[in-house]
């Protein structure tokens, strides 16, 4: 009897521990299928508002695009007092905001305006190469680097293979690189390509890039009634050396704060540039406008955690219509670590 008892009880004993691990081997798979099921949750929660943010973008653009549409009048100028110039407008959402900014860009250096230049013959750097070269110096860049990121930025746009200038490459130098590659000798699509170019550093993009764009069309014209103080240098590179860096933030701080110059000629005619020859102010003509037909809005939709930018190139024709050329989504915005707006 005794030895009955005992078995019985060794038996209810492993029936026991049985039914605990069952137990706790249903607790983990519960536990384990409510973690995926919250993990399912919050994808699909964060998917639905990443669509509304994407499509609260897609808002934010073309109400861009209607407001550059209805700034401005029939003499067709461009200037900063404007209601499309109006900085870090905020929009309130259900649940969230839209923040965005447009900007001119024809108040920067286009690269892509280097595309059709023709070498000179006495074998020199052609004027807008030089005009590069001197925007790289002015961001306090020895000036050998300089001369050879301009000319290799000249060989890496123009529309032939041949090396044109005496610090230039074309492809056997990306070609021998870790990650070959070719020069694409044409347009490029954004100023970021700048930095796979021969001679610039991490340094020289981080000083000048903000000084530079990249927009479909092979000419270089810059708005000068949409200049900043900060964008000076572009303005001295352009005339140098007939004007230094101070005396163009005079010229721009000076500027009609309201209509800016009416034309090139009222610009040419200021006492400053007095000293330009006949053959100088014919190349300004070329290059300095008041006038813009490209534009780039930059907004941020906040929806709860989820943020999504939206940088979106457009561009105005003749008739004052406005299209977008291309869109970039995602990016860090440039905004000012120190703001805690």
């Amino acid at each position: 009897m005794i030895m009955k008892t005992h078995g019985r009880q060794s038996q209810r004993g492993v029936a026991l521990l049985v039914v605990l691990l069952i137990m706790a081997l249903m607790t983990m798979v519960s536990v384990n299928m409510a973690s995926r099921m919250f993990v399912n949750f919050d994808r699909a929660e964060s998917q639905i508002r990443y669509q509304q943010a994407y499509w609260y973008a897609q808002s934010v653009e073309s109400l861009a695009r209607f407001g550059l549409e209805e700034s401005f009048g029939d003499d067709d100028t461009v200037t900063l007092s404007q209601p499309w110039a109006v900085r870090d407008q905020i929009y309130p959402l259900d649940g969230g905001q839209a923040t965005g900014n447009v900007y001119d860009r024809q108040a920067c250096f286009n690269v892509n305006g280097l595309r059709d230049i023709k070498p000179t013959e006495n074998g020199t750097n052609p004027a807008l190469v030089i005009a590069l070269q001197q925007l790289i110096e002015s961001q306090d860049i020895d000036s050998f680097e300089a001369e050879t990121v301009a000319a290799a930025t000249w060989e890496y746009i123009d529309i032939n293979t041949n090396v044109q200038s005496p610090l230039g490459v074309e492809d056997s130098e990306y070609e021998a690189r870790p990650i070959p590659h070719v020069a694409p000798n044409g347009l490029i699509a954004d100023i970021s390509e700048w930095r796979a170019i021969n001679g610039v550093t991490r340094e020289i993009y981080e000083k000048v890039s903000p000084l530079l764009c990249a927009i479909p069309s092979n000419k270089l014209v810059v708005n000068i009634n949409t200049l900043t103080e900060e964008d000076a240098p572009i303005l001295t590179a352009l005339l140098h050396p007939n004007l230094s860096e101070d005396q163009a933030k005079q010229l721009i701080n000076e500027r009609n704060a309201v209509d800016g110059w009416k034309d090139i000629a009222s610009f040419i005619a200021e006492p400053v540039l007095s000293g330009l020859s006949d053959e100088d102010k014919e190349k300004l003509q070329k290059n300095l406008d008041v006038r813009s037909r490209y534009f780039e809005l930059d907004t941020e939709i906040t929806l709860d955690s989820t943020s999504l930018r939206l940088r979106a190139l457009l561009q105005r024709d003749d008739n004052g219509t406005v299209t977008v050329v291309r869109r970039r989504f995602g990016g860090m915005s440039e905004r000012d670590p120190d703001n805690k707006a």
